[in-house]
């Protein structure tokens, strides 16, 4: 949930055994921020790391074909493995940062007054026992996945 520049999970969980439901809010902003400048960051260095390997890979070969001296090709080959090895990497790296960036979820538009509603059904034998008064007022919606109840390890 986003509200006024910052990013919130929210967690609603009914109390086994109560007719209590536990609501927490938690402001995730930093940690989602931290998140997107790490996944820039291996996308970016990928590319960077990529380009320069790729250029020696060039040249290692060009000298493996203008080789004639014998002493020196353990030097080209052990080279031409480790280009390859690192470019390896790069692909892995590149291929895990457009994954992270391509998640598939199930978000839909939720009403804040219809989810408020159903949590005082599940909580309204205790609200009147106890003869607290409780008020929604107005209406809002966020984007989250509807009809779940969400993990904080999951925001």
């Amino acid at each position: 949930m986003a509200l006024n520049g910052r990013v919130f999970c929210v967690m609603v969980k009914p109390l086994p055994d109560t007719d209590l439901t536990m609501a927490i809010l938690s402001d995730i902003t930093e940690s989602r921020q931290i998140a997107k400048r790490r996944e820039d960051f291996f996308a970016n260095a990928s590319h960077e790391f990529k380009t320069p390997l790729t250029v020696l890979k060039g040249f290692n070969e060009l000298t493996a074909l203008n080789n004639k001296d014998e002493s020196i090709n353990k030097y080209i080959n052990g080279i031409a493995r480790e280009t390859d090895r690192m470019l390896s990497l790069i692909g892995d790296m590149l291929k895990l940062s457009e994954l992270e960036n391509t998640q598939v979820s199930n978000l839909a538009v939720v009403s804040l007054a219809s989810t408020v509603n159903k949590v005082y059904k599940s909580v309204s034998a205790a609200v009147n026992e106890k003869a607290i008064i409780f008020e929604s007022v107005g209406d809002g919606t966020v984007t989250a996945e509807p009809g779940t109840s969400m993990n904080l390890s999951k925001c």
